[in-house]
């Protein structure tokens, strides 16, 4: 055999091993893809015929396909709470489960839920009116006022 298919050996090798190695750990499925098509392009060393290559050649191209479409695929957007997760994980933060939290004292839930429901009281008996835009006038008259003192 020639230097050609040593090297194409080694370099089959190397990536198999480093694209099993990700699989493994990161789970990706064009990772996984990878495994089984660079071994799979060793083939052109047997293949003989020309629709035996012929084949090859377009077993190839749908493992191509596949693996741009699995690369740059978005599997959808993760929940604020997944996203929040994965953030903590990414700073070494231990995250708790619902039921290590079985025995905590929701006392303070229970008060900002309080807090939140004296918000939506107030809005009521304003008659709807909406308290920031209310503040946003007062600012507004301020600066304007400010603005009246610098000329």
């Amino acid at each position: 055999m020639n230097w050609q298919f040593w090297i194409h050996l080694a370099l089959a090798i190397l990536g198999t091993a480093y694209f099993l190695y990700s699989y493994l750990k990161e789970k990706k499925i064009y990772q996984l893809l990878f495994v089984i098509w660079i071994p799979l392009t060793l083939l052109t060393y047997v293949c003989k015929q020309q629709w035996q290559i012929l084949i090859l050649g377009g077993i190839q191209l749908i493992f191509f396909i596949l693996v741009i479409y699995f690369l740059f695929r978005n599997p959808g957007k993760k929940s604020a709470m997944q996203s929040t997760l994965d953030q903590l994980d990414a700073y070494g933060v231990e995250t708790t489960d619902a039921s290590d939290t079985a025995g905590v004292d929701t006392a303070a839930s229970d008060d900002a839920e309080a807090l939140d429901n004296t918000d939506d009281e107030i809005e009521a008996t304003d008659g709807g009116a909406d308290t920031e835009t209310a503040e946003v006038s007062d600012d507004a008259q301020a600066e304007e006022s400010s603005d009246a003192d610098k000329d």
